[in-house]
């Protein structure tokens, strides 16, 4: 067996291996999607209410984390639930203002890196001014779930795609 013959066989495997990649993650997409449709929103009557002044504001990229004066918990509201601008500037000029919110105790998130922790937020009213519902939040949850079966269908594709291309490159050999 000579060099050419090794290497061109590690270049069909490739394909082959790509393959499997995409279709595995499109069909774990597609299972997810159709096992937890809905499921992974939490119910309001599952949500505690908490009421604070505001004591810090942090955005990154995947919402806004905060923490009010008083709680040994810290928030996020997720960027998922949409509103994110709208929350940070909310937070930011709530000075003196009593902060309400509804999170949820039982998922709590936290970077992989330290034991922080933080509590996700799906309603928020400064004052009595709603700035999000907890109905707003999970309108805009679903609408984010919708995108799902379209990415599966992507990686499915590709999968297909990648095969394809394998056998190709195989049969011209």
């Amino acid at each position: 067996m000579n060099q050419s013959s090794i290497y061109f066989k590690l270049i069909v495997y490739r394909y082959y291996i790509l393959s499997g990649i995409c279709t595995f993650f499109g069909l774990a997409i597609a299972y997810s999607y159709l096992t937890l449709e809905g499921e992974n929103f939490p119910l309001k009557s599952e949500l505690i209410e908490h009421s604070g002044y505001v004591e810090w504001v942090d955005k990154y990229k995947y919402g806004v984390k905060f923490g009010l004066k008083g709680s040994v918990i810290d928030y996020v509201y997720p960027s998922k639930a949409n509103g994110k601008s709208i929350v940070e500037r909310s937070l930011l000029e709530s000075e003196g203002k009593i902060v309400t919110v509804l999170y949820d105790n039982d998922d709590p998130t936290g970077p992989i890196y330290n034991d922080k922790l933080y509590y996700s937020v799906f309603e928020i009213f400064i004052g009595e001014k709603p700035i999000r519902t907890y109905e707003e939040s999970k309108v805009a949850w679903v609408a984010d779930d919708k995108l799902m079966p379209y990415i599966s269908l992507f990686f499915i594709g590709g999968g297909v795609y990648v095969f394809r291309k394998g056998n190709k490159v195989r049969a011209n050999a």
